[in-house]
């Protein structure tokens, strides 16, 4: 059964794990060169911190006792992470991140709008969430993306 739950510290080792397992997926060079900055954002001590600071919102995926994926949300508006374990990819893990993280965030405050910055990888998924592009895709730091909002219906 899939559980969703608020991320603690002690996630960080397997939310680092997660993340770098699928790098190669949004990341300009598979030799990862021009990435260091975004690779050292997601190593366990950075995380970490990232876990315990207020402007963010951690989840975390479990299957039995196993991560398959996480989300994380920055100043509750900003869609900052969202990864599934590939094994997983395309079973709806996903969506139900998301879907548990958007609902927590607008019982908490009233937005217009969430953001994302997808990876082209990404962009389908984010599509089918309702997401649409707000500029042409950027590239810095060996990362490519494409900045997205998804405006909120009253009623959600």
């Amino acid at each position: 059964m899939f559980e969703i739950r608020p991320a603690t510290t002690a996630d960080a080792n397997a939310i680092s794990a997660l993340i770098l397992s699928v790098a190669h997926l949004i990341t300009l060079r598979h030799d990862a060169f021009g990435v260091e900055s975004f690779l050292k954002n997601q190593e366990p001590e950075a995380i970490a911190q990232l876990i315990n600071n207020r402007d963010f919102l951690y989840f975390v995926g479990h299957i039995k006792e196993e991560l398959i994926g996480m989300v994380a949300m920055k100043n509750q508006s900003h869609l900052y992470n969202l990864y599934v374990t590939p094994a997983f990819h395309q079973q709806g893990f996903a969506k139900k991140l998301w879907s548990h993280a958007q609902k927590v965030v607008l019982q908490q405050n009233e937005l217009t709008q969430f953001t994302v910055n997808s990876s082209p990888y990404a962009l389908p998924v984010y599509k089918r969430f309702g997401f649409h592009a707000t500029s042409e895709p950027v590239e810095s730091n060996g990362i490519a993306y494409v900045p997205m909002v998804l405006n909120i219906r009253k009623g959600f």
